[in-house]
């Protein structure tokens, strides 16, 4: 409820009559969020209450640069929701949509094993698998099954998403006779998108997929957002892995005017050219792109924020991404934090690169974050090893592979050491043709023009 001075009086407040306060989800150095209910249409909003009054018409002008983006942006679902906005009692309130999954920041850090999973999906697919196989077998077919069950298993414990081709190969595909069919496309719901306290390889380009889609939209109507952090980045809905950019306060022009005051958003995340006013670019549509890639870059370390003591070096460009991240993610965030703004790809550049790899993922079932694979030959068989695979043997009566058990069991890690052989060499695919597109990015962004974007005088 808003506190008034003890000299205040306030005839009537929208705000009160409209709305029942439930909680406070943040506050800032100019605002106050709070989740209240609509008395008359019984939902929830989030208020978003200034904490000053304004004071004379360039104040004013300043406060409303907000309510001006978030309503030319209405019809983009990748930014927060706006409903209305009003000043009352010399203080602006805009009603937005209320996000219930709370921001990425959170949802990433407080993750665990079971985080983003259709888990009903998942332990179906597990157990299916593990009937279908052991259905009509004799002993020594039981043991090839056994074995093939354990790299699906295993694979779907330990990577951050589930390794849908080899599991629904197993459970869907596998007959009595032991015979297996094609391997189906993997389903989007059993991929992680945080785990652990980390943001996974997939986790990261659906979210740079869809915060970079409102960043395109607001580059290509002539505005920058300059307060791109993992705090203001929501989840609209908590039982969807669906983003959108919030927090539009900071929302100026694309492009400066020599006599134009910028405000600037968390320095945290601030490119290298702001840390020096003359080498301050008049496109500020870069800036957004590499505070974009340092959101990530630390969500994917499971870090509460860019590490201090690689302040600079992020500045020049230099990552320490964990050896687990895909490749192609790698190269994307690298080129999203380059020092030369001129040099880093667009927002929609970003946003084709993160859709050409999550089509990959989804047609090799891997989310590549990263499952330790590895087959060899051992004195007494052939042995299956990944990060917490028990060692798996077969072998004939007299301790060897001989036999009809042991044929079967031969043929069937032969198959299985052909699909990774196939899976690798689509990630091999998938990482040329990002090098490619990021290629080309770089190309055409040195060669293009950056006077395109016509000046918004309400922003």
């Amino acid at each position: 409820m808003p506190i008034l001075d003890a000299n205040e009086e306030v005839e009537r407040s929208r705000y009160l009559e409209e709305f029942e306060e439930s909680e406070q989800l943040g506050t800032g150095n100019f605002c106050a969020t709070y989740k209240c209910r609509n008395r008359l249409d019984g939902k929830s909003y989030a208020i978003k209450r200034a904490r000053k009054r304004m004071h004379g018409e360039a104040d004013k002008k300043r406060m409303l640069r907000e309510v001006f983006a978030l309503s030319a942006l209405v019809d983009v679902q990748n930014i927060v929701q706006y409903h209305t906005a009003w000043i009352e009692d010399d203080r602006l309130y805009i009603q937005l949509g209320y996000c219930n999954g709370g921001t990425v920041q959170d949802m990433v850090l407080t993750s665990n094993d079971n985080s983003n999973i259709n888990e009903n999906n998942q332990a179906t697919m597990t157990n299916t698998a593990a009937a279908t196989v052991n259905t009509n077998m004799n002993e020594s077919t039981t043991a090839m099954s056994s074995a093939t069950t354990n790299i699906v298993a295993s694979s779907s414990n330990n990577m951050n998403n589930a390794f849908a081709s080899s599991s629904s190969s197993s459970s869907s595909s596998t007959s009595s006779n032991g015979t297996s069919g094609n391997t189906a496309m993997a389903n989007k719901d059993h991929f992680h998108v945080a785990l652990n306290g980390r943001l996974t390889t997939y986790g990261a380009l659906e979210l740079i997929k869809q915060i970079g889609t409102g960043l395109k939209e607001m580059h290509e109507r002539g505005m920058v957002h300059m307060d791109v952090k993992p705090d203001n980045m929501l989840i609209p809905e908590k039982s969807k892995d669906t983003f959108c950019l919030g927090d539009l306060g900071m929302a100026t022009k694309r492009r400066l005017g020599r006599n134009d005051v910028l405000q600037e958003g968390d320095d945290r995340y601030m490119a290298k050219e702001f840390l020096d006013d003359s080498m301050r670019p008049r496109d500020l549509a870069p800036t957004d792109v590499f505070s974009f890639g340092v959101s990530v870059y630390h969500l994917l370390r499971g870090l509460p924020e860019p590490p201090r003591d690689e302040y600079h070096s992020i500045r020049d460009g230099k990552l320490c991404l964990p050896q687990e991240v895909h490749p192609g993610l790698k190269d994307l965030l690298s080129s999203m934090v380059k020092p030369d703004a001129k040099k880093r790809p667009t927002a929609s550049d970003i946003v084709r690169v993160a859709e050409s790899l999550i089509e990959s993922m989804m047609t090799t079932g891997n989310n590549n974050n990263n499952i330790i694979y590895s087959s060899q030959q051992s004195n007494d068989g052939i042995m299956f090893i990944n990060n917490n695979m028990n060692v798996s043997n077969s072998q004939g009566k007299s301790g060897t592979l001989d036999g009809r058990g042991g044929d079967m069991f031969k043929a069937a890690t032969n198959e299985i050491i052909e699909k990774l052989k196939q899976e690798l060499n689509k990630e091999r695919h998938a990482r040329m043709k990002a090098e490619e597109m990021l290629a080309s990015i770089a190309t055409t962004s040195s060669n293009s023009s950056t006077n395109d974007v016509v000046d918004d005088d309400d922003l």
